[in-house]
């Protein structure tokens, strides 16, 4: 009983639908409307912010660049990236999450509803058709279509005074090798939603 909107942008027609108005978990494709809020407030991708604590990461706990992080987060789906970065916004988390909720009210996702930035809680829930709707916006951010174009992103951490390389590959890798010219895509996967691809 899943649920699955193919929508052909070039035709501008529905190819394939199935429950497409379900409410279901997103898990991580959460991280699409994140980074969204995330380039629309400030576009100063240089500044540097400290790793949150709040959740389990795939980065040594130090600071990186907020571009650092959205390629963490978009690439390899961190979880703490995506904390670190909506406890950076003015008001904090809470107020992250307020304008995450309003923005999928002004592109008409009536059945979305967002209460984390990463999409690890079960309660980020939104339908096929909501999503098709927030993968077409983010197909407009020039970050985001170039992050779900990379197979892999590197980063040099400083670790006991010596420098390391971090290599995250990208989550959605078996989808990029398989297709050419990908713009956007993300994926999850969370015990409640299943697999979830975007």
């Amino acid at each position: 009983n899943d649920s699955v909107l193919l929508y052909n942008v070039t035709q501008h027609r529905v190819e394939m639908s199935r429950n497409p108005d379900q409410i279901r978990s997103i898990a991580s494709i959460t991280k699409l409307m994140t980074a969204m809020v995330t380039l629309d407030y400030d576009k100063d991708l240089s500044r540097r912010l400290m790793l949150s604590r709040a959740v389990h990461s795939h980065l040594p706990r130090q600071e990186y660049t907020r571009e650092q992080l959205l390629n963490a987060m978009l690439i390899k789906s961190d979880n703490a990236a995506a904390e670190t970065i909506a406890e950076d916004y003015p008001g904090g988390r809470t107020a992250f999450i307020a304008t995450m909720n309003r923005y999928a009210f002004m592109w008409g996702m009536k059945r979305t509803q967002f209460v984390d930035p990463s999409g690890l809680g079960v309660f980020n829930v939104s339908t096929a058709k909501d999503v098709a709707e927030m993968v077409q916006v983010a197909s407009g951010y020039w970050f985001i279509s170039e992050a779900s174009g990379k197979k892999q992103v590197a980063f040099e951490t400083k670790y006991k005074k010596k420098i390391r390389t971090i290599r995250l590959d990208h989550t959605s890798g078996p989808l990029l090798f398989a297709f050419d010219n990908v713009i956007i895509s993300k994926t999850g996967l969370t015990g409640s939603a299943g697999w979830c691809v975007g």
